[in-house]
Formats: structure tokens, sequence, C-alpha cells
């Protein structure tokens, strides 16, 4: 079908004036930009959308936070809203889990071209350009931060041809898609199909196309921990005459949390050797013009004497000042997080049957955090709390837990148990 080319942002999980967790100590003036990241974030979110002329803003949950108990992150919001609608920019909105829609506060004016959707409403908010009709936009999903989920059926279809949006504080997971098909699958809570699901909570940027539709989720703008590292930004979705959507990833993070493996060397490598290679692997990461300030999180392996030395305070500091020393990354201000160790907890290997047994648990436990960003996520689907009352209290505390610090303990964990295995023996 034909329709008028258009284009909206997609954005999701702003948690505004929400502070980022784990930092640590930092200069004065790196601190004020983390202190305000997520406002800086979707001031960048808002110029996109006047940048790139948008016709709409879809925003998919967890707008702010309620447990900051704060005024600062809905009133930026407001404050946001008010932009767009000066240039005569619509904005969707959906409650998620750290926003339900009883702590919007009623004293906060929003414009008439905000649309709160709430599920369970029996018509789409209509998109329209002074030519032609543009999309529908359903609000499909609720769920709560720490009770079941709680699931509402939008009826109708969507009129006269409209691009049909499902917008839905839903993380695109694992566990989602594995329910998509299913009477408890977002398809089933809606009559029309949608072209687009507009998806958000994921602790990753992902895309799914299915035959029931696009499904994507960008992640939060901002990363608050650890363990949303990489780049954080918004998706640009211009859709052409035919319907067919083409996504653009929109860089906002002023801070960004990186995750650098240094390996390789072996034994032969010296301190200015280690130093040397930590500085190439930072010169290597794709640089964006957003980036204010990496966090910098060390995972280092294979490295002999002066990676394991990596460990010893002195020798750390003195090496991590040369790595830091006249960095040529522009106005890029690094710092390290944490050092971590690719084997950590492995120096003393078991023998006889406990090294078989060690070696299974290693490799088991490699092949669960071979993808540390989906590790835990997974994890979470594969074991008994699936499903019931906890999986959704753990699955919200996950981007505040550090993937690297658990994988540690486990192995630190697994050699005591080993250790007390050869003991016995």
């Amino acid at each position: 079908m034909h329709r008028e080319p258009f284009r909206f942002l997609h954005a999701a999980a702003l948690r505004l004036d929400h502070q980022l967790c784990g930092v640590g100590s930092v200069p004065e003036k790196v601190r004020e930009i983390v202190e305000e990241a997520s406002l800086i974030a979707f001031e960048r979110v808002i110029e996109a959308c006047l940048e790139h002329d948008v016709d709409f803003l879809l925003l998919a949950g967890d707008s702010f936070d309620a447990g900051d108990a704060g005024l600062r992150g809905p009133m930026a919001l407001a404050r946001g809203f008010q932009r767009l609608a000066e240039h005569e920019i619509a904005t969707c909105v959906v409650a998620g889990p750290h926003d339900p829609w009883s702590s919007w506060l009623s004293g906060i004016h929003y414009p008439e071209l905000v649309h709160r959707l709430r599920p369970g409403a029996n018509t789409p908010t209509m998109i329209d350009c002074p030519t032609s009709p543009l999309a529908a936009v359903y609000g499909v999903y609720s769920r709560t931060r720490h009770d079941e989920v709680k699931t509402h059926r939008a009826e109708g279809v969507a009129p006269d041809g409209r691009y049909a949006i499902g917008l839905a504080s839903v993380a695109l997971d694992e566990p989602t898609l594995a329910r998509w098909d299913t009477p408890d699958g977002l398809p089933a809570l809606i009559e029309p199909t949608m072209n687009y699901w507009a998806l958000g909570g994921g602790v990753a940027r992902r895309t799914v196309h299915l035959n029931s539709g696009l499904l994507h989720d960008p992640a939060a703008p901002q990363g608050f921990s650890a363990a949303e590292a990489g780049p954080r930004g918004c998706t640009l979705v211009e859709v052409d005459a035919g319907g067919a959507a083409n996504l653009t990833f929109l860089p906002t993070a002023p801070v960004r949390w990186e995750r650098v493996y240094v390996n390789g060397g072996g034994e032969s490598i010296d301190q200015q050797s280690l130093v040397s290679l930590m500085r190439s692997a930072l010169a290597a990461i794709e640089r964006f013009a957003t980036d204010d300030v990496w966090l910098v999180d060390w995972i280092i392996g294979n490295l002999g004497t002066a990676g394991r030395r990596m460990a010893e305070p002195e020798f750390r500091r003195e090496t991590l000042d040369a790595v830091h020393r006249d960095l040529e990354l522009g106005d890029i201000s690094v710092h390290t997080h944490r050092v971590s160790f690719a084997n950590e907890g492995l120096a003393s290997e078991p023998e006889g049957q406990t090294r078989g047994l060690m070696a299974q648990f290693a490799t088991g436990l490699a092949a669960k955090f071979a993808v540390p960003d989906r590790a835990l996520h997974d994890i979470l689907a594969d074991s008994e709390l699936r499903g019931g009352p906890w999986e959704g209290r753990i699955r919200d505390l996950l981007p505040e837990l550090d993937v690297q610090e658990i994988a540690g303990a486990a192995q630190r964990e697994g050699c005591t148990w080993f250790a007390d295995l050869k003991e016995a023996a």
C-alpha cells in the first residue's frame, strides 16, 4: 500500500535524573557530567527529533524512576515535550515498571501533543500530516515493577491504511521472543497486525525481523552501570512510501561504559608492552561526537607476569597512569572503572580427577558467559525462577549488576569447591 513517507524517533528507558551505579572516584568536572548524564542524553534525544524533523517521538516506558522521589526527572521530561510541541512534533509514551501511571504527577502540565497511551484503550492514537494519514500507535502492554505481569488487549484495526505501531515497555530479550507466538505473546494482545513493535527495557540494542512485524528495542540512551557497556542512543526510523522501515542508530550518551579485553603475548609481555597494548585497544574503539567520558573495565588475559602484576596496587597505578597519559582521543575523558582478569581464580590448577571436573566446570562457565551482555538474562530464563513471582524483581535488578564480577566470583567459588575435593581425596 502506498503511504506518505515519514520518520519518527524511538527511545526507551530514559530514567531521567537517575544516577549511574558504581562509578567510583572521578575528577570533579567528570563527576558533574556523570550526575547529569541521563538528562544530557534526553536533551540530545530532543535535539535529534528537531534536527531530523521527525513527525513524532515514541517513548517505550521508564521515562523516569519513581523510586528516585525527585522532581528533576519529571520536570525535564515535561520541558522536552514542550520543546517538541513548539515544533508541532507529537509524543506517544507508555509507562514502564519504574514509572507506573500512578507516579505521573497531576500537577505537571503536558502539551496536547503528548499522548499517554494506557494499555486497554480501545482506540489507537492517530498521527497525521497535513496531506495524509501516517500512523496508528497502540499502547499494548504494561508491567509492574515488583508484581505479576499485567496484560491488556487492544481492539480494532489500523484505520485508513495507517502504518501500525505497537508501543510497549517490554525488553526485546529471549523470554519475550519465546512467548511471542503463544497466547501470552504481544501479538495475541492486539487485533491488527503491527508493522513495527516499539519495545524498550532491554540491556542491549536489538532488532528482530518476524512475519508478525519488525521488533526493535533501542536500549537506554544512557547506560546506568557497567552492565550497559558500549555506545548508547536512540533510533531514527524512516518509513518509505511502501511501508519499509530503515533504522539508524543515533548516539546520545555523554558517559560511555566500555569493556576492553587485552589478551595475547604470554610471558614475553613487560610493563611497557602492556601499556602499549592497552593504549592500542582504546584507540581501536569507535568514537562518537556525543562521548564526553569513558569509564573503562579492563579484562586482562594471558599476559604473563605483567598481566598478573596488575593485581598489585602500585604496579596497577603506574601502568594505568601511563595508559591514560596524553591519550589522543579528542575531548574524551578516559577513566579506569575496574581491572579484572579473564582467568581470575584459576592460577592453581587442580590435578587428576579434580582437574577434569574443574575443566568441565570452567568450560560450562565460559559457555554461559560467552556473550556477557546476554549472560545473566539467559541464565535467568533457564532457571527455576522463570515464570515465578521473583523473575520480574530479579530482571529489574540485572542492569545494576556487573556480569564480569559475577563471572569472576563464580570462577573463584569453583576453585574453592575443587580445592576442597582435593583435600577430601
